[in-house]
């Protein structure tokens, strides 16, 4: 029974991890990724508001293939700042992402979308 439960929770964790929100987002191979297949550059900049979590939620719709995907931030980790890939992404000809501040913070990164 305990072991269950402990497979249980280690799934639960991975799951997390693989699908949950992060920091910042650099997906794909972006090692390799040319200006010449940047499709989508946008930046999400929103001032902070006392108790209050700012988000965004961006979308990009294409003929061609995401092989990198990059969401960042100049913002501190601590801030709690996060980016969830909700749809699409690499290896698909979409991605809708979102973006969210942490409570009382400003709401500051930078996307780009390189296909092709």
């Amino acid at each position: 029974m305990n072991s269950s439960i402990l497979v249980v929770l280690m799934c639960l964790c991975a799951a997390q991890f693989a699908f949950g929100s992060q920091h910042e987002i650099k997906d794909g191979k972006c090692s390799n990724a040319s200006q010449d297949d940047l499709v989508f550059r946008d930046h999400i900049n929103k001032a902070s508001i006392p108790f209050i979590k700012r988000d965004e939620k961006v979308e990009w719709h294409g003929d061609t293939t995401i092989y990198c995907l990059q969401v960042t931030t100049d913002q501190d980790e601590s801030k709690g700042a996060t980016a969830t890939v909700k749809e699409g992404g690499v290896g698909h000809s979409f991605v809708t992402v979102k973006v969210e501040s942490g409570r009382g913070h400003s709401l500051d990164y930078y996307v780009k979308v390189y296909a092709k």
